[in-house]
């Protein structure tokens, strides 16, 4: 679910209301159940306030229900994104599959709590990319024409700057191509969980195959 909605109206109360319903049972010392009715605040929910509040467990109370617990601070965050900024400025931006897979090696690193999914998987969710590029507006996944307007207009400055001649400019590209396609089904005893097979002694063999072209 890519849009958290909520199930319940609980927890909707604003903090200013409860803060003032809190003041009214303290100082007016009026009962629990007449204020949240006043307050329009469940009773249980007014007592448990209430309570924090003599108790004092912290300086400043939050009220209500707190928002979805993120995988990263907002300081992990700024730094992801910084990342992000920068390999997207030298013209290495990453796809947002190896963003989910960085994002998931990153808590791995720093040892922090991640989705069951996450672990299964190795990857981190599509839910928490589609949530992060929402909390950061400065990213996206779509088609950058400002950056590659940019890259072609530094491109020209080089080829002016150095004067040099269109017969030697080359585009170069690499691609991996494997010797063994890719294993087919095949048919077995059903209920065996295990199933041999000859296959190719060159398998998991990687070929880097590099081309390059001119036009001139």
């Amino acid at each position: 679910m890519r849009n958290y909605v909520r199930k319940t109206d609980r927890g909707k109360t604003p903090s200013d209301v409860i803060e003032r319903a809190i003041d009214v049972v303290l100082t007016e010392e009026r009962g629990i159940t007449e204020v949240g009715e006043l307050f329009q605040i469940p009773r249980r929910s007014l007592a448990r306030y209430v309570d924090k509040k003599k108790n004092e467990l912290s300086s400043k109370q939050k009220y209500g229900y707190a928002k979805i617990r993120q995988v990263f601070t907002d300081e992990e965050e700024t730094i992801l994104v910084k990342f992000l900024h920068r390999a997207a400025d030298i013209y290495f931006g990453l796809s947002p599959l190896d963003v989910r897979k960085l994002a998931f090696q990153l808590a791995t690193k720093m040892n922090i709590k991640t989705p069951f999914s996450w672990n299964t998987k190795c990857i981190a969710g599509p839910d928490w990319f589609s949530s992060f590029l929402k909390r950061h507006n400065s990213l996206t996944s779509s088609f950058n024409r400002h950056n590659c307007d940019a890259f072609f207009d530094n491109y020209d400055r080089l080829l002016t700057r150095e004067n040099i001649s269109l017969d030697c400019v080359w585009n170069m590209d690499e691609t991996g191509v494997t010797t063994v396609m890719p294993p087919e089904k095949i048919v077995g005893r059903r209920g065996q969980k295990q199933i041999g097979a000859i296959v190719s002694a060159e398998r998991g063999t990687l070929v880097t195959v590099v081309c390059a072209i001119s036009d001139h």
